[in-house]
């Protein structure tokens, strides 16, 4: 087998390669100066890989995401939807997406913006009650391996947490909102996190009347 191995975005290029060597020492692993030898790739392990290279994986079998999004593939011209794509899922990428959502929350419920911009005015805008996190519902639009990340982290910090899911799925101490039930779903949550990944079913989800719908009173205070 041989390995199509790219990246020039990500940090720490070269661990990624030993890792992939450790695990397959027996297979031949190329880049994308290796170009006599692109008939012979089985699988490619890439984030943004140029179309123009794509197109000349002939007998490509199988594509790995090296991070939670799959744009970056389905965008190329020269994808062939019958290839599979296997996104790897990394336990620390899970605790860093968890850890920025929850981030955001704070900004938000602590009112951190308010608190910032009196700061570089040089005023005291006065003190603002925050929200405790057990009133504050927070919704996950989409509940994959991420998602589930952020819902166990806020449910430790006692956040009530609700979900949206395309399929019916039963996750401790959250409530899970499917098919036409999206609207309940996000009238129901204080703060929503989207998870979703960009793919031609999610594309403009969030959109007008999704925002109609969100409460009022949350959006209004928010960042005044």
């Amino acid at each position: 087998m041989t390995i199509l191995f790219h990246n020039t975005t990500f940090d720490k290029i070269d661990v990624w390669k030993k890792t992939i060597k450790k695990y397959f020492k027996n297979e031949k692993i190329i880049s994308i100066k290796d170009y006599k030898n692109f008939h012979d790739v089985n699988c490619a392990i890439i984030w943004n890989l140029p179309d123009n290279i794509l197109s000349r994986l002939k007998n490509l079998q199988v594509i790995f995401s090296m991070g939670a999004g799959v744009d970056h593939i389905l965008k190329l011209k020269n994808y062939n939807k019958k290839i599979p794509i296997i996104r790897i899922k990394d336990e620390e990428m899970g605790e860093r997406i968890a850890n920025y959502s929850l981030a955001q929350i704070l900004n938000y419920q602590l009112n951190f913006k308010i608190f910032q911009n009196s700061q570089i005015k040089q005023y005291w805008s006065g003190e603002r009650t925050p929200i405790d996190n057990k009133n504050l519902t927070v919704g996950i639009l989409g509940l994959g391996f991420l998602g589930n990340h952020i819902a166990k982290l806020l449910n430790k910090l006692n956040y009530n947490v609700i979900a949206y899911k395309r399929n019916r799925a039963k996750v401790k101490n959250v409530k899970i909102y499917t098919g036409k039930n999206i609207i309940s779903f996000i009238k129901s949550s204080d703060v929503i996190v989207s998870i979703l990944p960009s793919t031609p079913q999610t594309n403009n989800i969030i959109n007008k009347k999704f925002l109609k719908n969100m409460k009022k009173k949350f959006l209004l205070n928010k960042y005044r």
